[in-house]
């Protein structure tokens, strides 16, 4: 389809560097791998929702939460939320963000910049010009370049714990935890009616 509408090179080009392809099942895994897709996640069984599954626990290690003076920022790819004012980079200045909010507070040199976003190939002008559109672009946010002098440019930030843990950092099974005991409840084996009814009245799950 891509192919007839002319971007099928451009299609290629992307997911074979850094989009994430979510494919249905391992079928289509090993078909997105042969077409050579770098990023993909996939459920070990052909199902919708634990597709769904396998997205959000591919993508939620990858964003992040930076503490500024004036609130909260979250950064998840190329968009950026600070209060009522996200924002969405381009694909050079969320590169820059990501390099520079992996530690932020600390200073990242010129060539550490160079090699990371450019590949070891541009100018110093370049660079400048690239950090000039980023802190801009960063403004409405809240977030904040700041130059360390011989050092380099850091993110005027501090990183915080993501306030809702991935579903495997919780050690989820597929069952709710059990609720509390009601107050008052006797401990011990139950004596009541037999699974399914309570008190002569059908339980319908």
């Amino acid at each position: 389809m891509a192919d007839e509408r002319g971007t099928g090179a451009d299609l290629r080009r992307a997911l074979a560097s850094t989009t994430l392809a979510a494919c249905v099942g391992p079928v289509t895994d090993e078909a997105a791998a042969a077409a050579g897709f770098a990023r993909r996640c996939a459920p070990a069984r052909g199902r919708l929702g634990l597709l769904v599954r396998a997205l959000c626990d591919d993508l939620h290690p990858r964003h992040r939460h930076l503490r500024t003076g004036d609130g909260e920022v979250l950064v998840h790819g190329a968009w950026v939320s600070g209060g009522d004012h996200p924002v969405t980079l381009t694909g050079l200045e969320r590169m820059l963000l990501a390099t520079l909010a992996e530690r932020p507070g600390v200073a990242v040199s010129r060539p550490a910049l160079r090699r990371r976003v450019w590949g070891g190939r541009c100018h110093d002008s370049a660079i400048d010009t690239a950090l000039s559109r980023l802190r801009r672009a960063l403004r409405p946010v809240g977030l904040r370049l700041q130059v360390v002098q011989r050092r380099g440019w850091a993110l005027h930030a501090t990183g915080v714990p993501c306030p809702a843990p991935s579903r495997q950092a919780t050690a989820v099974t597929g069952a709710s935890p059990s609720p509390p005991p009601s107050p008052g409840a006797a401990s011990g084996p139950s004596r009541g009616p037999a699974s399914g009814a309570v008190a002569g009245r059908p339980i319908h799950e």
